[in-house]
């Protein structure tokens, strides 16, 4: 699939390099497109409904999308993980709020654990020993922080790319657009339409 990736006028949160930048405002509600889904995806974050409800007004129903997908880490901003009464909470706000079709709600790093090894290559290689990054930079804690930071990222947006493909072998076709966004989003105006986007092209 393409992924067209939505993170429309943030306020208040840190961005994903992947997930940055605004989508143009559209209407809160856009036909269903069969083909476009919206996928749920990162660390939890101490989300409550009413961020939730949000999202599904301002990004899943706006883009169109006919399938919800959830995919998360239950972590509070403080780097605890979530209880498994925390997280069975977590899993019916969810539920109530997007009724996806998929939803895999889990504590601490158990759902991006089997790519940390990838994830770790992948943040060591943006931020390379004895080189450029120590400019801006300068201690290693700084590195250290940045690195695990882009892992964290990293192993998530597998977990939740490797659920999307699980997904479209089962229903036998793939999404030709996809909306992934933070749950920690403070999305504030409705996403364009996936109806006006170009399966060419990933928007940003």
């Amino acid at each position: 699939a393409t992924i067209q990736v939505c993170q429309p006028m943030w306020r208040g949160s840190y961005a994903a390099a992947v997930l940055a930048a605004r989508l143009a405002c559209a209407a809160v509600a856009a036909p269903q497109e069969e083909d476009a889904a919206f996928l749920l995806v990162g660390a939890a974050y101490d989300v409550d409904a009413a961020r939730l409800r949000s999202l599904e007004r301002n990004v899943a129903a706006a883009f169109g999308a006919a399938e919800r997908l959830v995919f998360l880490k239950g972590v509070h901003f403080d780097g605890s993980a979530y209880s498994p009464d925390e997280i069975a909470a977590l899993e019916r706000t969810t539920i109530d709020a997007f009724k996806p079709s998929v939803v895999d709600v889990r504590s601490g790093d158990a759902l991006t654990a089997r790519f940390e090894a990838d994830a770790r290559k992948l943040g060591n290689c943006v931020w390379p020993n004895g080189r450029g990054p120590e400019v801006r930079y300068g201690r290693a804690s700084e590195r250290e922080r940045m690195v695990k930071r882009v892992s964290h990222w990293w192993g998530a947006l597998q977990a939740a790319l490797n659920g999307l493909a699980a997904r479209e072998k089962a229903r036998g076709k793939v999404f030709s657009k996809v909306a992934a966004c933070r749950a920690d989003a403070d999305v504030v105006a409705p996403v364009r339409s996936a109806s006006s986007l170009q399966t060419r092209y990933v928007y940003a």
